[in-house]
């Protein structure tokens, strides 16, 4: 991805990033060479937001996971994918139950992992809220605790 190739002081935000990351994951009916294309905008972007410290937000590891779930095979490779990026959502505290869900249709023995390494069993984490009372507190520590649909935006 190139940015800012007419403007050099044009820079992606996090939203920019976000929202390409969730227009990959929606690339819906895609045929196998349209899905690999959209999975390699989707890690580039990803990439890209953490190397350009740029601050993202528990939606962009949940609309990356999602992508991954919905254009990558079950692989060693999609696996690799999965585990950095959950890494990446730990290390910068935006894992939630939705986060996990995610991690679960991606990588169920990634999930399970996990789930272990938190001293959970995979019958008791079927409670989300339960599950999302377990994680370590700085997996979670900047997520939000209250999710609004109904979003306002300012305009100047």
């Amino acid at each position: 991805l190139t940015w800012g190739r007419t403007n050099p002081d044009l820079k992606p935000d996090s939203l920019t990033f976000k929202w390409l990351i969730c227009a990959c994951k929606g690339g819906v009916g895609a045929d196998t060479p349209g899905k690999r294309k959209l999975i390699k905008i989707a890690i580039e972007a990803f990439r890209n937001l953490h190397e350009g410290h740029v601050c993202p937000d528990e939606e962009v590891y949940h609309f990356f996971l999602g992508a991954c779930v919905r254009h990558l095979p079950p692989s060693p490779e999609r696996e690799k994918i999965v585990m950095d990026a959950f890494a990446l959502c730990c290390k910068n505290g935006f894992v939630t139950k939705d986060t996990m869900s995610y991690l679960h249709l991606a990588s169920e023995r990634t999930y399970e992992a996990v789930l272990k390494k938190i001293g959970m069993d995979v019958q008791v984490a079927k409670d989300r809220t339960i599950l999302e009372d377990a994680l370590p507190p700085t997996w979670k520590r900047n997520t939000r605790k209250k999710h609004n649909s109904n979003l306002v935006f300012m305009m100047d």
